[in-house]
């Protein structure tokens, strides 16, 4: 898999030829193995009532203008599209309103993933679920580059992978410490 991660919409129209052309060389099989990702929506992690962290954490990017653009001159490729977030409340929830605004962006579409940080999907599990009702096709990725505790990686596993058939294998591990994890406390995983 190769992720190309866009941080704004000129980085996006000057490599699209780039891109064409390394598509070019693959196998077309493979098309859905390149990921573009941006941050298309503002996510968690700010107070809602500071207009200053508000302003910081609106995405570089207008939603619709980047999924059509990537679905005209990509096609083929993978969407990633997620929220922004930020350091200050690493604890964050992503909202009800977060969740149906990403639906509603992602309803046309049938190869996407959304980026979810994974410090912030127990405590959004009630809501992020619906991510994966919308569209049977749709995934999750976990990302986080720390270490979560057990507690927080039983939930993570119990939950996606071992008690609803509908959440099993429909989410990508991106997470500091997961390998480790698994390969720990589930080792029929690597069998």
């Amino acid at each position: 898999m190769l992720k190309l991660d866009f941080k704004s919409m000129l980085a996006l129209r000057s490599s699209l030829e780039a891109v064409k052309n390394y598509l070019s060389c693959l196998p077309s099989s493979l098309y859905q193995r390149v990921w573009i990702n941006a941050d298309i929506i503002a996510g968690p992690g700010e107070d809602r009532n500071d207009g200053l962290a508000q302003k910081k954490m609106q995405p570089k990017f207008d939603a619709v203008e980047f999924l059509k653009v990537v679905s005209s001159q990509l096609p083929e490729t993978y969407l990633s599209i997620g929220w922004t977030t930020s350091l200050t409340d690493v604890g964050a929830v992503y909202t009800e309103e977060m969740v149906s605004t990403m639906i509603s962006c992602a309803e046309p579409y049938s190869a996407v993933t959304f980026p979810v940080r994974a410090s912030c999907f127990r405590a959004s599990w009630q809501t992020l679920q619906k991510l994966y009702q919308a569209n049977q096709q749709w995934t999750l990725t976990l990302w986080w580059s720390y270490e979560l505790s057990k507690e927080d990686f039983d939930f993570i596993y119990n939950t996606l992978e071992n008690e609803e058939e509908e959440f099993r294998n429909r989410t990508f591990y991106d997470v500091a410490g997961f390998r480790k994890y698994l390969s720990e406390h589930h080792e029929y995983v690597y069998k």
